[in-house]
């Protein structure tokens, strides 16, 4: 836990982030990594802001490679 002490200084990083099940939902298309970079938190936080959430896995999947059809 983060004391009053470091939240007053002047460290952006510093100040609570507030996760709305709407902000997750506009980041659903990057990768956790990625979401958690955009929102200035770690990808453990972001995780566990989605389970208090009721998001139980991050729901961004790799594109796949295109499928090569037989011929």
């Amino acid at each position: 836990r983060r004391s009053t002490k470091d939240l007053r200084s002047g460290d952006p990083r510093k100040h609570p982030v507030l996760i709305t099940q709407s902000t997750l939902f506009e980041l659903f298309d990057l990768s956790l990594p990625e979401a958690s970079a955009r929102l200035g938190i770690s990808p453990t936080a972001l995780k566990s802001a989605c389970r208090k959430l009721g998001i139980d896995k991050w729901p961004y999947r790799r594109p796949d490679r295109p499928v090569q059809k037989p011929e």
